[in-house]
């Protein structure tokens, strides 16, 4: 049997498209919708920075969808590829086998019937949490799993997009004397939503001055929430094209022996 994985392949070729457009889009978006302004607090030595933001664009939230889509169906079609090959006969689905710990992905192989010999191309990619009683595993790969799982079944943006203040700069006009204390909010922020992120106390009056970096974030994700939704998505696409990549060399060499 021949099979050229040429499925998952363009599902990890559209991704790549809608990573790249939903990022394009984010920054010209970001720079018009976007603003950190500086406001007087609710005491006379309290000075405010507050963030305010439009919704973000159903356009960029359609790009993350699809790319998320796209790349968690292409590790499951590559396993199904796979799989036909080393079985002839199978008829089942395939999934691939996101997992806990190394336990229970071999647990998962060995129920899909996968031979020991191939569990091992499984294996190198690690597709379960680190953990301390054992090596290896891959938070950020097996996170986004998660989070893009319900995104397909569920709903159509089940990743809750939101802002994190990924850098912020505080300038003080030289010469003039400063004391106090800065407090900075350091959770996600949903867009849409005006809100206060830091706090200046003491002599500061109106010597600050302010630069800063916000990108969107999975919210609510236990290991994705300080990371920039398209650098996860650039990084599950570049591990799903390992995969396929590894299992056409696998039944290209098993066609080769048959």
């Amino acid at each position: 049997m021949r099979f050229d994985f040429t499925s998952p392949r363009k599902l990890i070729a559209w991704a790549e498209t809608d990573i790249d457009k939903g990022f394009d889009l984010f920054l010209a978006w970001a720079q018009e919708n976007i603003t950190c302004s500086i406001e007087p607090g609710q005491s006379a030595d309290e000075t405010i920075m507050r963030f305010s933001s439009e919704s973000l664009p159903e356009e960029i939230e359609r790009c993350c969808h699809n790319a998320s889509n796209h790349v968690r169906h292409a590790f499951d079609q590559a396993t199904y590829s796979l799989m036909t090959v080393i079985n002839s006969n199978f008829a089942g689905d395939a999934y691939f086998p996101w997992s806990t710990t190394p336990a229970d992905m071999r647990g998962k192989l060995n129920r899909l019937g996968v031979p020991s010999d191939y569990q091992t191309l499984f294996a190198q990619f690690q597709p379960y949490n680190t953990g301390e009683a054992y090596e290896g595993g891959d938070n950020t790969l097996r996170d986004f799993a998660k989070v893009a799982n319900p995104n397909k079944h569920r709903a159509v943006i089940a990743f809750n997009p939101a802002a994190l203040i990924a850098r912020m700069d505080v300038q003080l006009i030289p010469g003039v004397e400063h004391n106090g204390t800065i407090e900075v909010m350091s959770g996600p922020i949903p867009f849409g939503v005006d809100c206060d992120i830091a706090s200046f106390r003491g002599v500061w009056g109106k010597s600050i001055t302010t630069d800063f970096e916000i990108f969107p974030v999975f919210a609510g994700s236990q290991y994705l929430d300080r990371e920039p939704i398209f650098d996860v998505l650039a990084y599950a696409r570049s591990r799903a094209l390992a995969v396929v990549d590894a299992f056409a060399e696998a039944t290209s060499q098993l066609n080769g022996r048959r």
